[in-house]
């Protein structure tokens, strides 16, 4: 039987897993934390917790989601069109998600971070793809040029946000500034450098 989603004792009982895994998780390492961990912490018996998630990855995937959801809904971002605030925003969005990562969770090994880093760029690119599709005269002839792009910048955003939360020589705010004007002119500047360094 599918459990009723807005059942209020589903919620509650999603709601306890999803409170006992993100306390493990500041106090623990992520591999270390099993199912009888996270079922004992929120007073529930394991039969509940299979009727919501497949494993604990797939709760951790659920709550990264959510996070970065969130994220997003924080930084206002304006879906009415795609503009270099809009890049911006989205760059400070996934800044906030490395931090939420940082602060929520004590371990997580590059194997996981993987799978999740997989996740996170395919709901920012659904995102900007969501703002994209309605400015296109035919949606329904959505290119193949346009998709490819939606994916250049979608990895950019990440990649950007990434290097800074393993570096942070500026604020987020900064990096927000300078890195949407650079995703903006792409490959320019250094095809430029490479003109200019052919004809010296």
């Amino acid at each position: 039987m599918i459990a009723n989603e807005n059942d209020p004792r589903v919620i509650r009982s999603k709601q306890l897993i999803k409170d006992a895994f993100t306390k493990l998780m500041m106090d623990r390492d992520f591999e270390s934390i099993t199912v009888k961990d996270i079922t004992e912490l929120a007073t529930i018996n394991r039969a509940t917790f299979y009727a919501h998630y497949v494993d604990k990855y797939m709760l951790l995937e659920v709550l990264f989601l959510e996070f970065f959801d969130q994220t997003l809904a924080r930084n206002k971002i304006d879906d009415s069109s795609f503009s270099i605030e809009t890049l911006e925003k989205l760059i400070m969005a996934v800044c906030d998600y490395f931090m939420y990562i940082n602060n929520a969770c004590r371990k997580i090994s590059s194997s996981v971070m993987s799978l999740m880093e997989e996740k996170i760029i395919s709901r920012l690119a659904a995102f900007i793809e969501g703002i994209a599709k309605p400015c296109v005269a035919e949606p329904e002839h959505f290119s193949e040029e346009l998709e490819l792009s939606i994916i250049i910048v979608s990895w950019s955003i990440y990649g950007v946000a990434l290097q800074w939360n393993n570096h942070k020589t500026s604020s987020k705010e900064e990096l927000a500034v300078k890195s949407a004007k650079l995703i903006q002119h792409g490959a320019n500047g250094l095809l430029l450098l490479s003109t200019a360094k052919g004809v010296s």
